[in-house]
């Protein structure tokens, strides 16, 4: 016998997420005040978090497509561990993984400050993706590389930010 679901549900889960889709609304409708170079940024954080809060309130509203997706959940079709991590998933973190992470986190700062944005981010993002990720060295420095781009065809050529060049590039080089 099939399960029969209301068409709508209102939840306390629901609320909030369309609550949060009305203050991220109403962010984005302030920026329209910016001036027209510092609009682009939160204009474009602003849609990409509407599109992901509108699903929300899609799932969390809809007591067929929660079931639906909840399937989805428990079949794991999504689940992709590392070879040699800990398969259960049952029970804590292993300490010397969280003390990895934090250590990346730690080094990723530590490269913002001295080297700035344009430098540290694709090198992080190689060398994470190489000792972490175990991806091949030309994988990594592709990722690497794409970054790169990104971030500088972004952010310093299509919305003419400037980025924080580092505290050894600025003294040194008169940045």
């Amino acid at each position: 016998m099939e399960t029969r679901y209301p068409l709508i549900q209102i939840t306390g889960r629901s609320l909030f997420s369309f609550l949060a889709l009305l203050f991220v609304l109403l962010l984005l409708w302030l920026s329209t005040g910016y001036p027209p170079r510092a609009r682009y940024v939160p204009q474009l954080v602003a849609y990409f978090t509407i599109i992901c809060l509108l699903l929300q309130v899609i799932l969390d509203s809809s007591p067929r497509l929660s079931a639906l997706y909840g399937s989805v959940e428990r079949a794991e079709l999504f689940k992709s561990e590392p070879a040699g991590e800990n398969q259960s998933g049952d029970g804590p973190p292993d300490l010397r993984q969280e003390i990895t992470a934090y250590l990346w986190l730690a080094g990723l700062l530590a490269g913002l400050v001295l080297f700035g944005f344009l430098i540290s981010i694709p090198c992080y993002i190689l060398f994470y993706l190489r000792t972490q990720a175990r991806l091949p060295w030309l994988n990594a420095t592709l990722y690497g590389i794409g970054t790169f781009l990104f971030t500088y065809l972004l952010f310093v050529t299509l919305f003419e930010i400037r980025l924080y060049p580092g505290f050894l590039l600025e003294t040194l080089l008169d940045f």
